[in-house]
């Protein structure tokens, strides 16, 4: 076989024969894995129904036969006239639903106060269905069991030390203990519901006897109508009472609100009139006046910003210019320039005539400057009055705005005041008026509800249906939990038991699947199984591991290595069948029991002492331990002497030698190694071999352990490695039924 494909055959793992269809497709059935899988854990899912079909036989046996009644009560609505007095005790004006006004309808039925009445009627405290005591066979399984486990755990638990002392409680008698035990037992068989959306409360109470269990639950009805009646009397009486009192509470809250609303308003100096418009008004006033002198110093400051300081910027100054000393001032200054250009032009610059003009232009231009300070004299005086006048204007204005500040913080509390005084005044007239309605009420009250349709004594057939129900409740919940234990089982099955499994993990190819057979776990009748029944499914599968390690291994590798992940995998088995079935054919085979702590072979094959250890060491040679099994003609050596150290010898060049001698003399050799998680000498013997088979058993080796010991392995550099299933069930549609009766004909 040539390499490229043998290495498709290696990355393709061989599918179960079950899941090859023509085509290449895969036939799905689960039918079969069911069965299979049923088949598997029978023990396991039968031993839970018939436990729970046990403890279901039980609970009906101590379930009590009782006859049940039913009565319909309504509830009325409370009439739109008729003043609802509970909110007015229990300061709570929300609105109920009619969800929850039936909830506490029936929350009352199950109080003392309706029940203890029709308890003592009926003698409760002395009839035996109520009062277990009277009758210890009625207790229930359950509570047996509550007592048993209780008793187990008081011997079990060691006593807690005493803790600090507790304050004293005051102690029940022995009476109060006993009637709520009887009250407890009696609720228990009282049920109350109610019909659809409707305003009708069904009473349903379960008995030994038919007339007790309609007696019992028309008492019931009847007593929580007669008690409602009474309460309603009792708390119109209370609301009176109540409501008499916060009227007279809340007339005094008014005259002393009012009071107080007057004093402070003659404290704040408000007037009833609202003279606070007078304060905005002048505030207002006082604002526009502000912006007047606001604007004056503005155009006073304008005014002076532009008076010049000399005699060049006059031009530039309408003040300036208004006066009229300045504009005498400043034509005596052009006629004076104009006289002294001419004489300068004309007698030059040093003529006492051109000095003389000079001299009287810096008197004009002096005169000038004198006229222009005070003008700006006189507006800084201006600017300054503006700025006086504006900071008295201010001063007012924040005096004002102080005094509207506070006129309005007093109106804020006068209001506040008032208003309370109003909501005072407000709840006294409700209350006025729920008083002259309640007074109104009391006397005239109707029942809060009626009896529509008492109970009738019940059929006596009734009465089974509890047991009944029991057992099939149990029955259910047995094949409920059978179930989930099954499935829990199946997934936190550890070993292999789907072939997706063995083709995502592993990454190995398959060479075979071995059956699991009647007679596996005796390995010497299973070994003799090739020679005694060639057609069996046990045969068939060592045929195919042969005609898969020809494929993968080729005529020019002839020795084959053996290993698992731990003991008891069948390896011994497998390998000497192997051997037998190769022998048969015709090929020179020979096994080796390199298994130097628990070997196997001798046993199997009943042969003498001297062995591998022996051929090792140099005490025997290989003519001497070299043996031949008489059924099959398969030359094999055992272990020998035993050695405590068995990989030094299995490591030495001895083994090489010795393996590359019997190449020349066999056609096939096997070697059986020990476990690879349980010692190194299977690695060792890898790098010395051509093809390594790797068996696991089905569904029982751990996954973890199996690729763990692959990746051992594979520290030999030896990555020729074929898996084998052993013990598969050959039901399984995982594993997979691989010869059919019309082959093996």
């Amino acid at each position: 076989m040539t390499a490229e494909p043998l290495n498709q055959l290696r990355r393709f793992p061989l599918l179960p024969a079950d899941r090859r269809v023509g085509g290449g497709q895969v036939e799905e059935n689960h039918a079969p894995a069911l069965v299979e899988l049923l088949s598997r854990r029978r023990f396991l899912w039968i031993s839970i129904i018939l436990s729970s079909l046990v403890l279901g036989t039980l609970a009906a046996a101590v379930t009590p036969i009782r006859h049940s009644a039913t009565a319909s009560m309504i509830v009325r609505e409370k009439p739109p006239q008729i003043v609802d007095v509970a909110p007015v005790l229990a300061q709570d004006t929300g609105f109920l639903g009619l969800q929850s006004e039936l909830e506490n309808t029936m929350a009352l039925i199950y109080s003392a106060v309706v029940v203890d009445p029709v308890m003592r009627r009926f003698n409760a405290i002395d009839d035996p269905e109520f009062n277990t005591e009277l009758n210890p066979c009625k207790l229930c399984l359950a509570d047996r069991i509550k007592g048993g486990l209780s008793w187990v755990t008081a011997l079990v638990k060691p006593e807690k030390p005493a803790g600090p002392a507790l304050a004293p409680v005051e102690e029940t008698s022995e009476e109060e203990i006993l009637w709520a035990k009887v009250r407890s037992q009696f609720l228990s068989q009282l049920e109350t519901r109610t019909r659809g959306a409707s305003r009708v409360i069904e009473l349903t109470f379960m008995s030994d006897g038919a007339a007790k269990s309609a007696a019992i639950v028309n008492a019931l009805a009847n007593e929580y109508i007669a008690y409602t009646s009474r309460v309603q009397d009792q708390t119109g009486q209370m609301a009176i009472a109540e409501l008499e009192k916060r009227v007279g509470d809340l007339r005094q809250k008014v005259t002393t609100s009012d009071q107080a609303t007057e004093r402070y308003r003659a404290d704040a100096r408000l007037l009833r009139n609202g003279d606070k418009d007078a304060v905005f008004e002048q505030l207002v006033d006082a604002n526009t006046e502000h912006t007047k002198a606001r604007k004056q110093v503005a155009e006073a400051g304008s005014r002076l910003s532009r008076i010049p300081v000399g005699p060049d910027g006059i031009a530039n100054s309408p003040e300036a210019q208004q006066s009229e000393v300045i504009h005498a001032l400043v034509l005596s200054q052009a006629q004076i320039s104009q006289q002294l250009a001419e004489r300068g032009a004309q007698f030059g610059n040093r003529s006492l005539e051109v000095l003389s003009l000079q001299a009287g232009l810096r008197e004009v231009n002096a005169q000038i400057r004198t006229e222009l300070g005070r003008i700006r004299g006189s507006l800084e005086s201006e600017l300054a009055g503006a700025l006086q006048y504006q900071r008295s204007i201010e001063g007012i204005v924040t005096s004002l705005e102080q005094e509207l500040a506070r006129r309005n913080q007093a109106e804020v509390r006068l209001r506040e005041l008032e208003r309370e005084t109003d909501a005072n005044k407000d709840l006294l007239e409700v209350f006025l008026k729920r008083y002259q309605e309640i007074s109104q009420q009391v006397g005239m009250n109707q029942p809060s509800a009626a009896l529509v349709t008492p109970a009738l004594e019940p059929d006596w057939s009734g009465g089974l249906r509890r047991p009944i129900i029991v057992f099939a409740g149990f029955g259910l919940l047995g094949l409920i939990l059978a179930a989930a234990a099954v499935a829990l089982a199946e997934v936190f099955s550890s070993g292999f038991h789907k072939m997706d499994h063995v083709e995502s993990e592993l990454r190995q190819p398959m060479l075979s699947l071995i059956p699991q057979m009647r007679n596996f776990g005796r390995s010497r009748e299973l070994a003799r199984l090739i020679l005694r029944d060639p057609k069996s499914a046990f045969t068939e599968s060592i045929r195919e591991l042969s005609a898969s390690l020809r494929m993968f291994v080729g005529t020019p590798n002839k020795i084959i290595l053996f290993t698992s992940s731990v003991a008891h995998e069948g390896k011994t088995t497998v390998a000497i069948s192997l051997a037998r079935l190769s022998a048969s054919s015709g090929r020179r085979v020979i096994i080796l029991d390199c298994d130097l702590r628990r070997p196997r072979i001798h046993k199997m094959l009943k042969s003498g002492s001297e062995g591998l250890s022996d051929l090792l060491r140099g005490q025997s040679d290989l003519d001497e331990v070299i043996q031949v099994d008489d059924e099959s003609g398969v030359h094999f050596i055992t272990c020998g002497t035993r050695t405590n150290m068995p990989a030094e010898l299995l490591g030495t060049m001895r083994m090489k030698l010795l393996l590359q001698e019997l190449s020349r003399q066999y056609d096939l050799i096997i070697l059986d190694t020990p476990p690879v998680m349980s010692a190194a000498d299977a690695r060792l013997l890898a790098m010395l071999a051509d093809f390594v088979v790797y068996l696991v058993e089905w569904r029982k080796t751990p996954r973890k352990l199996v690729r763990l010991g692959l990746n051992r392995l594979a520290q030999s550099h030896n990555d020729r490695v074929g898996m084998v299933f052993t013990k598969v069930n050959a039901m399984s549609r995982s594993g997979v039924r691989y010869h059919l009766p019309a082959y093996s004909a």
